[in-house]
């Protein structure tokens, strides 16, 4: 009986240490549909009349995960880690923002960027 046991934990370690064995694992993906536009169509004084705009393209992620992976038209998260689709663009009177990339009335007036009047 001893044996059996002995050797039932010796197949079973083997088993669970076993670097051939697959792990399922999952993935989970999002196209978050938030390409945007953003611009400011004439500057207001004290600035000259510069107007601009800027675009961003649509969000998407992917991740792969080894437990558990989920997938909303808004986020998707694998194994706890989330990656959440968010607004791009914003604009304001002066400003006009896309992604990473930030125009405004102060730096046209100072040829920072270029700007049709």
């Amino acid at each position: 009986m001893r044996k059996l046991i002995i050797a039932s934990l010796v197949v079973a370690g083997a088993c669970l240490w076993s670097p051939h064995l697959a792990v399922a694992g999952c993935t989970a993906s999002v196209n978050c549909g938030n390409g945007c536009f953003a611009s400011v169509q004439e500057c207001p004084p004290p600035y000259l009349p510069y107007s601009f705009s800027c675009s961003a393209p649509s969000q998407s992620f992917q991740c792969t995960g080894n437990n558990v992976c989920t997938s909303t038209s808004t986020y998707i998260e694998c194994d706890g880690v989330r990656q959440t689709c968010t607004q791009q663009c914003y604009s304001s009177a002066t400003t006009a923002d896309c992604g990473g990339t930030h125009l405004s009335c102060a730096k046209c007036q100072s040829h920072q960027i270029s700007c049709p009047l």
